[in-house]
């Protein structure tokens, strides 16, 4: 482990990870920690086991870092992150998960961009990982690289990530820690519930580019498992709202698949939202993914091929919120 950039009298930091049956993923993240140049004294790696079956729990041993290692019942990854933050010792809590691997300045960049005493979380800045696999990883990475920060810039709360934020301690307990609000085990939109309970505390979220981190994200490997995924998280959007109707209009992602409403909507977002629900049918459906294909196979870098993704996700997203909606 290396030492360096950052002086002796640094915060102490707490890196905390959730895990659960991931053990190979889990080693990488612990070997990207095990090269930071953050001074190895100043910071404490806490893996929170939640209940796995395969051989993490041998991570305490195998790991090429010290591990503060805590197992609990099969609760959840809120209840693990909430877990490894009542046992940190550190005043600088950062919260990863186990499939991110950090740039060895990682923890440097997030700490030295990190506001000290002030009403501030922070969080780096991801890469997509799979760039090597199917065209649909690779456009993807290339599409989440034009969009990436130059420079430290605000954030909205809806942007708060539970894999990749830094806060202190004390403002964490002041928020209220983690809340599983929908009660499944990734917690998936636990995330922006904390960012919406910071922002009412008064809490700003800011990025520091220069923390590079990217996300092993299975979900992002290939374009069917992006749409299933898609399909989930909106499902499950309909219960957030149902839940805290004050999140309506702050999630980009629904804004135009949602239900028309001629009262209020713009005449372009009328447009939008009838876009969505026509791609979303079957049929067109086939349409695209047939053209995807073949664009695929004639112009793999093409321009048209980041479109073409772009609705099929819309698409999933449509279908998954209005039936979420049916449920109701």
């Amino acid at each position: 482990m290396r030492g360096g950039m950052v002086s002796d009298l640094a915060p102490l930091v707490s890196v905390i990870i959730p895990t659960y049956n991931r053990v190979n993923s889990l080693r990488r993240t612990l070997d990207s920690l095990a090269q930071q140049t953050y001074p190895a004294v100043r910071f404490e790696v806490i893996v929170v086991d939640d209940g796995s079956t395969d051989t993490t729990p041998e991570i305490r041993d195998l790991a090429p870092l010290p591990v503060r290692y805590y197992r609990q019942g099969n609760q959840g990854a809120a209840a693990a992150r909430n877990a490894g933050a009542v046992e940190a010792r550190g005043e600088l809590l950062v919260f990863l998960d186990d499939d991110v691997i950090v740039h060895e300045c990682f923890l440097d960049a997030l700490v030295a961009g990190h506001p000290r005493n002030s009403r501030t979380m922070t969080m780096g800045q991801f890469q997509p990982m799979h760039e090597d696999g199917h065209v649909y990883a690779r456009i993807r990475a290339r599409r989440h690289r034009r969009a990436m920060a130059k420079q430290a810039t605000e954030l909205p709360f809806s942007a708060c990530v539970s894999n990749n934020l830094c806060i202190e301690k004390t403002a964490f307990m002041d928020i209220g820690l983690w809340q599983n609000a929908l009660g499944d085990g990734p917690a998936l939109w636990s995330d922006v519930v904390f960012g919406l309970n910071a922002w009412k505390c008064g809490y700003t979220l800011l990025v520091i580019p220069e923390a590079m981190a990217w996300h092993c994200d299975q979900w992002g490997s290939n374009l069917a498992l992006s749409r299933e995924r898609a399909l989930h998280v909106a499902r499950l959007g309909v219960l957030l709202f149902r839940q805290l109707p004050e999140l309506k209009g702050h999630i980009p992602m629904f804004r135009d698949k949602e239900p028309i409403d001629v009262r209020f909507d713009s005449l372009p977002l009328i447009v939008r939202k009838l876009f969505y629900r026509v791609i979303a049918l079957a049929l067109v459906q086939d349409i695209v993914q047939a053209t995807t294909r073949l664009v695929e196979r004639l112009l793999p870098d093409s321009q048209l091929l980041e479109h073409l993704y772009h609705w099929q996700l819309g698409a999933s997203i449509y279908k998954g919120y209005h039936q979420g909606l049916d449920d109701e």
